[in-house]
């Protein structure tokens, strides 16, 4: 910073004088007090030369007015111990406007000088706070140039490693992919082979139901053709079986010369019903009981099978759907 020194200093500049305020400066509060200081003695120095200067024009322009008086004409007028006592206050005058200015002269130039050195100091006072402010300038904007390169280096290092990791989970992430697509194409073979697997079981079982199915029906319809067969045949051997029982249970009819025994009635068809037999001779019947035959059970099973069997729906088309590989873009049935 440059100190302007071509003119006198005013005291009210140096009161507003401002400086550059730095982080390691100068206390700004201690230049301003002495700055007012310097600034109140400039005032008082100036105020007294003012007021010298003043009182010399003022004395100079009163004995400037008055006239010369001759000193004949004095010693004339006024005696000569007048005149004596007047030249005596002259001398004196003189004397004591010698001594005023010579005063004031004193004065003006102590002024001077105290206004320069005031000055002076002031300036030096300038120069040293500027100075300083220039080193602790200076102080500063290497540390800051220090802390800019250390951030500017961290930044560096924090970034490569930003781009290590970044290259590293891309990498981890690219592994990770291709044993997804590894494993998604294993299971999909395997997929597909379990898929070949089910569907040659499904063509093996459809053609077992077809023949499931034919063999019911050619049996339904043997069974509905062999069923009243079956029935009459059942029925004879049971009428059969009936006549067998009643055949046993008949006593035949012999002639009374035969037995040597009395003879006995034998009354009409019609008539014998109300014939009492005695109890000792009262045949006991066994009591019949038809009973199916079991062929006919079972065919009635067989039939009801037949009917659910035809009336089932036919077995659902299985459609195998292997999960979309990644790499292919396309769903593989």
């Amino acid at each position: 910073m440059a100190t302007d020194s071509s003119g006198p200093i005013d005291p009210d500049r140096i009161l507003d004088k401002t400086f550059a305020t730095v982080k390691k400066g100068v206390d700004p509060v201690e230049v301003q007090r002495y700055l007012l200081q310097v600034s109140n003695q400039l005032k008082t120095s100036q105020t007294r030369v003012s007021e010298l200067e003043r009182q010399l024009d003022q004395a100079r322009r009163q004995s400037a007015e008055h006239d010369p008086i001759d000193p004949s004409n004095l010693t004339k007028l006024l005696g000569e111990e007048t005149t004596r006592v007047l030249d005596a206050a002259q001398s004196a005058a003189a004397e004591i406007r010698a001594k005023a200015e010579e005063n004031v002269a004193r004065l003006l130039r102590e002024a001077r000088e105290e206004s320069v050195r005031l000055r002076e100091d002031a300036e030096t006072l300038v120069a040293r706070r500027t100075q300083e402010a220039e080193q602790a300038t200076a102080q500063i904007r290497e540390y800051a140039e220090t802390q800019r390169a250390n951030a500017e280096a961290e930044a560096a290092s924090i970034i490569e490693a930003s781009k290590q990791q970044g290259r590293e989970m891309v990498q981890e992430a690219k592994e990770v992919r291709q044993r997804m697509l590894d494993d998604l194409a294993n299971r999909r073979q395997a997929l597909r082979q379990q898929i070949e697997q089910l569907q040659a079981g499904r063509d093996r079982l459809s053609a077992a139901y077809d023949i499931v199915r034919e063999t019911l029906a050619v049996a339904t319809e043997e069974l509905h053709v062999a069923l009243p067969e079956g029935r009459l045949s059942a029925e004879v051997a049971s009428l059969q079986s009936v006549d067998s029982e009643l055949e046993a249970t008949i006593t035949p009819i012999v002639s009374a010369e035969e037995l040597d025994e009395p003879t006995i009635d034998v009354f009409p068809a019609s008539q014998a019903r109300n014939v009492e037999t005695p109890a000792e001779v009262r045949p006991s019947a066994p009591k019949l009981t038809v009973v199916p035959p079991v062929e006919e059970a079972v065919v009635e099973e067989i039939v009801e099978a037949a009917a659910v069997v035809e009336d089932a729906p036919e077995p659902p088309t299985e459609t195998a759907v292997v999960p979309e590989d990644p790499r292919e873009g396309r769903h593989s049935s």
